[in-house]
């Protein structure tokens, strides 16, 4: 039965040996697996965390765009109303002519303007006021031309200025439209008086 003990111990000794060196392989894959699993996972959020700082500088880089554009528009848009306050105060300053003044003004354009027999639209007020002396002041202003200058009986819907009529021809003269056709002229050069 020694024998068999022997053989038995044998068997059980080599058995242990075996499963010794089994668990120190599974052992030492393991050790392999966890490493190259947290070398991995250190690679994954390195790659995250460069990706998360990428993406965020792209989205500080266009909210910084957008938001350079929305004040260039706010900018852009404040200067076209401080434009438009300094033209509209023309017209108004033109509105506030005292009547002499405005009498001269639109006399020499209409003398300068009337080439036959014309009608002189003024706004309801200005015609009360003014018209007939406008009237005057255009017909001594050019007494070469001997075409007549009535004033109308239609009044205009404008704030001051006139509307020559010749026949079928209308010259439109209004403060507005004065103000407006110099705009294009004027406003680069109005807009590097305002803001320098």
């Amino acid at each position: 039965m020694n024998g068999l003990n022997n053989i038995t111990e044998k068997i059980l000794s080599d058995a242990r040996e075996r499963a010794d060196i089994i668990i120190k392989e599974a052992r030492q894959q393991a050790s392999e697996i966890i490493a190259d699993a947290e070398k991995t996972a250190e690679n994954n959020r390195a790659e995250m965390l460069k990706k998360a700082e990428s993406d965020a500088k792209a989205i500080k880089t266009r909210a910084s765009s957008q938001a350079n554009m929305m004040l260039r528009g706010a900018s852009l848009s404040a200067r076209r109303k401080c434009l438009d306050n300094a033209f509209s105060g023309a017209v108004n300053k033109l509105c506030e002519l005292d009547d002499k003044a405005y009498i001269e003004f639109a006399a020499s354009l209409i003398a300068d303007l009337r080439t036959e027999d014309a009608e002189l639209i003024l706004n309801a007020e200005d015609a009360k006021r003014v018209g007939d002396a406008m009237i005057k002041r255009a017909v001594e202003l050019s007494p070469e031309k001997s075409a007549s200058l009535i004033l109308s009986k239609d009044h205009g819907n404008f704030r001051g200025g006139f509307i020559l009529k010749e026949g079928d021809i209308y010259s439109n003269c209004t403060f507005e439209t004065l103000v407006q056709s110099s705009r294009d002229k004027l406003e680069s050069e109005t807009a590097s008086i305002i803001f320098g």
